[in-house]
């Protein structure tokens, strides 16, 4: 949870940030104050009960353009690094299954990767890298498991608090004469992904 302070803590009319906005809350420091920064959020990350006591509908945790107070420290430790974001994320993500472009077929080969991308406001851009493990049949008709690199790029949809769900494109590549004999061989696919990002 971002923390909850008083805005004349440091003499100025701004508001409390309210306990709903969530520590995966991202704002920016619109100026410095005193001993505190002023704030505006662009994404808010809501958490606890979200409704009035008096149980009218729903109301906003924080209002985007309302100035919000931030102490620069706490009991004397500096926040500002453990609480301000910016809209770089990264982590590891893990597509479980694929939906091949080539003949429509629903496939394992499960991916475990690491993601980069960059948020902007209600959504995210990713780029990822990773392995794959693959089933390939031989002409023969028996099956190897083999290692293809997996590149993707994708949206993250939906966040909640570290962890990203996603749609995600992208292609498998095992290379080498096993590659050239498999029928996915860089073809592309789409899935879904679960990411564990690290930038909170």
């Amino acid at each position: 949870m971002l923390y909850e302070v008083d805005g004349n803590e440091c003499g100025h009319d701004g508001n409390a940030i309210p306990e709903h906005a969530g520590k995966a809350s991202k704002f920016t420091v619109k100026y410095e104050f005193k001993d505190c920064n002023i704030i505006l959020f662009w994404s808010v990350y809501r958490t606890g009960k979200e409704y009035q006591k008096d149980s009218k509908p729903l109301i906003p945790v924080v209002q985007e353009y309302k100035e919000y107070v931030l102490p620069k420290n706490i009991n004397s430790v500096p926040i500002e690094n453990s609480v301000t974001r910016n809209g770089k994320k990264s982590g590891v993500l893990v597509i479980p299954y694929k939906l091949r472009n080539d003949d429509g077929a629903l496939t394992g080969g499960a991916t475990v990767g690491y993601y980069f991308g960059w948020e902007h406001r209600d959504i995210t851009t990713l780029l990822s890298a990773g392995l794959s493990r693959i089933s390939v049949k031989s002409n023969s008709g028996s099956t190897t498991d083999e290692t293809a690199l997996t590149i993707a790029t994708g949206l993250i949809l939906n966040n909640w608090d570290n962890v990203d769900v996603g749609l995600i494109v992208g292609l498998d590549h095992i290379g080498g004469a096993v590659g050239k004999s498999w029928q996915y061989e860089d073809d592309p696919w789409i899935s879904f992904m679960v990411g564990w990002n690290f930038s909170h």
